[in-house]
C-alpha cells in the first residue's frame, strides 16, 4: 500500500493519485509485482539475506531494471532490528537531504518513508508499504522531509 500525506494533512492512498502528485517532482512511481517465483518469495519471507540470496533476489527483477534508462548499478538492503548499527544508519537519512542524480527504491517489506519539498517550500511525506508487510515488521516514520 502506498499512502502520501501533505502538509495540509490530506492523505492519498489510490497509486494513480500518488503518481499525479509525485510528477511535478519528477517522482516516477511504479508497481512492480514479485509474480510466482517460489524460491524468490522464499527468500523474501527470510528476515535476513546473505549476498547469494540478494543476488537472487535481484536477479528476479533485471529485466525491470533494464527497461530503466540510464541505471547501471542496483543494490538490495535487508534492514532488521538486529540489524548491527541501524539506528546509526537511519540517523542519516533522519534529516532532510537532496539527491543529485536518480534513484531507484524498492520497498519489498516493512515501509519505506520519503520527504518531498515542492518548489512552493510544501512538504509531503510518502510512506510505501507493501501489502505482505506484517505489522510487527512495519518501518517507523522517520525523517523531516
Amino acid at each position: 500500500m502506498a499512502r502520501l500525506r501533505r502538509e495540509d494533512g490530506a492523505t492519498i492512498e489510490r497509486l494513480d493519485e500518488i503518481r499525479r502528485e509525485l510528477a511535478p517532482l519528477g517522482v516516477k512511481l511504479d508497481r512492480w509485482e514479485t509474480g510466482g517465483d517460489a524460491e524468490v518469495a522464499a527468500l523474501l519471507a527470510r528476515p535476513s539475506l546473505d549476498d547469494a540470496g540478494k543476488e537472487r533476489v535481484l536477479a528476479a527483477f533485471d529485466h525491470r531494471f533494464r527497461e530503466l534508462p540510464g541505471y547501471r548499478a542496483r543494490d538490495l538492503i535487508v534492514l532488521e532490528p538486529a540489524t548491527p548499527g541501524l539506528d546509526a544508519g537511519l540517523a542519516k537519512f533522519a534529516r532532510c537531504h537532496r539527491h543529485d542524480d536518480d534513484e531507484v527504491r524498492y520497498v519489498v517489506d516493512g515501509a519505506g518513508v520519503f520527504g518531498f519539498v515542492r518548489p512552493d517550500a510544501s512538504r509531503s511525506r510518502w510512506r510505501c508499504t507493501p501489502a505482505t508487510t506484517s505489522t510487527s515488521r512495519r518501518a517507523p516514520s522517520t525523517g523531516s522531509c
